[in-house]
């Protein structure tokens, strides 16, 4: 016989350990005073381990940053995280360190729950708070993990949350609720932004923001306050160039043009037409010119150009315009259609086009509905509705269904079923360039009105003008309504909605973003509370707003 000594190894299976680390002790103690030193000590009741910790972990006031070294250093051991602050601590300040889910326990990978610690270098530890919740303005949904900052109030006063770091931050919770602790008192003015590279700096033409336009007043606590956030692009609007670009003239920007007008100062004499044919492209960085007047490499037209951004920044200038000789392959012609194939139609038809390139002519006879496989609906030139450029169109016309055949009994369920056809046949549609659309074909099923829903109610306001707007689950505009006291939308498919009014500085005006730097807040926006439920057949009366 042979032995060996037993060889203990650790017991598998179990339950799995999902109590997070709990913290037990602390260097400082939690609101202590007049702490001086550098060493800030964690310990907790198992072992740890620190995942992104410069990310995760929040001090405010924030610490002051050294140029190109990080304002703490850690270093974990077995139970205990240790910090060495690099940066000094200001004299008679409250700070909180809050390391959110940087701390998990080193087996199953749980984090501890939002472990914090606040001290104070001074005599006492500061009590006020502001707390409220972040919404999206245009959703009205909240807005979770999104930054809020407090920045005091300066006799420069300059200072916001896209050109500089705050001196108390926090962030939402995932019902969009935060809680600001142990700030001083004092007047500070607040903001939020979503910044998806946590980053205290919000980039305008990328992330959402919001503010208030007065300073809160921390001389004591604030709650419920309430701030809305939406994407307001106030970088400078800028014209960066203008040159020949293959067979077109091109005309760049800093940012997306939301509608301009470009014409021709002088109309030289050989020239039949003096309408300048152009379009954005690039998501609205560029105009396009086509040279459709047959310009030659040596010859230059001069046109005025006004274009304006989405903030309501205006560019006003004499552009030269000419054309290279240049030549490259046409670019087809494309187009978005929408509603899509397959989606359910109002009699009352809208269908919207967005074109790569404007249109000059249209053939209407390669136009048409195909009802039930039988009955041709032919569109006619006034049901073609052309914006500026001519390469958006609105398609409007009304399937009467007491023209279609095979109607469904009045005995049964009332739902039509329907069977509609756009055609769009090739060449249709004749671009500038000549290049002409392909063939396509939207497959639809009319609704019943029967089938539909209506909404309707009372607007009272004192505002100068409103759009009201109803909304699908995926919060896109079905239809509107401008400045009508007495609303309604009729043939409403079944189906969720809610509602949502623009509130308008001038009745004919557009909706404003606002400006953050010069603290003009958007227009508002106030939503229906409720959701809406539409069924067949059913009208909801008295869903009424008042402002």
């Amino acid at each position: 016989l042979t032995g060996a000594c037993a060889q203990v190894s650790p017991l598998e299976g179990g339950p799995i350990d999902t109590i997070p680390p709990k913290l037990i002790s602390s260097y400082p103690m939690h609101e202590s005073t007049g702490f001086q030193d550098k060493n800030i000590q964690l310990t907790f009741d198992k072992e740890i381990d620190v995942q992104d910790i410069y990310n995760r972990l929040i001090v405010t006031p924030r610490l002051t940053k050294l140029e190109g070294k990080p304002s703490y250093v850690y270093k974990v051991q077995g139970r205990t995280l240790k910090l060495k602050l690099a940066s000094p601590l200001e004299a008679a300040t409250t700070y909180t360190f809050n390391f959110k889910d940087a701390i998990k326990d080193t087996r199953e990978g749980t984090a501890a729950e939002s472990p914090t610690i606040t001290f104070s270098t001074g005599a006492y530890v500061d009590s006020m708070y502001v707390s409220g919740k972040v919404k999206y303005l245009m959703t009205d949904k909240p807005s979770s993990n999104t930054l809020v900052s407090l920045y005091k109030v300066t006799e420069e006063d300059t200072l916001h949350i896209l050109n500089s770091v705050p001196d108390y931050f926090t962030k939402t919770n995932e019902e969009g609720h935060f809680k600001l602790d142990h700030i001083k008192q004092g007047q500070y003015r607040i903001y939020a932004g979503h910044s998806e590279e946590n980053k205290l700096i919000i980039d305008p033409s990328k992330e959402a923001y919001g503010f208030l336009t007065d300073p809160i007043d921390l001389s004591e606590p604030i709650e419920n306050l309430m701030l809305a956030i939406l994407q307001a692009d106030v970088t400078e609007f800028k014209l960066q160039g203008k040159q020949p670009q293959n067979q077109y003239f091109e005309i760049n920007f800093s940012k997306p043009v939301v509608k301009y007008t470009l014409a021709l100062v002088h109309k030289p004499k050989r020239f039949k037409e003096d309408y300048l044919y152009s379009n954005l492209i690039k998501n609205g960085h560029i105009i396009r010119i086509y040279n459709t007047l047959g310009l030659l490499e040596e010859d230059s037209l001069e046109a005025r150009l006004v274009a304006a951004d989405s903030m309501g920044s205006i560019i006003e200038e004499t552009i030269d315009i000419h054309f290279s000789e240049g030549r490259a392959a046409k670019e087809p012609l494309t187009y978005t259609f929408s509603p899509p194939s397959g989606a359910k139609v109002r009699p009352a038809f809208e269908g919207s086009m967005l074109l790569s390139k404007p249109v000059r002519d249209v053939l209407t006879d390669s136009l048409f509905f195909v009802v039930n496989d039988q009955d041709t609906i032919q569109i006619a030139p006034e049901d073609l509705h052309f914006k500026a450029q001519r390469d958006s169109i609105i398609i409007r016309k009304q399937l009467d269904l007491c023209s279609v055949a095979h109607k469904v009994d009045e005995e049964t369920t009332g739902d039509t079923q329907v069977g509609v056809v756009l055609h769009i046949a090739k060449g249709a549609f004749v671009a500038v360039d000549k290049e002409l659309n392909k063939a396509v074909r939207y497959h639809y099923t009319l609704q019943n009105p029967q089938s539909c829903g209506t909404i309707k109610g009372r607007v009272t306001t004192q505002a100068a003008g409103f759009i009201i707007q109803l909304l699908n689950e995926q919060y896109e505009v079905v239809d509107e309504i401008r400045n009508e006291p007495y609303y309604q939308f009729q043939d409403v498919l079944p189906g969720n909605y809610r509602l949502r009014i623009l509130v308008l500085q001038d009745g004919d005006a557009e909706w404003r973003f606002g400006n953050i730097n010069q603290l003009e807040p958007p227009d508002p926006v106030i939503f229906y509370p409720h959701e809406l439920s539409i069924v067949a057949n059913w009208e909801l009366d008295y869903i009424d707003f008042e402002f």
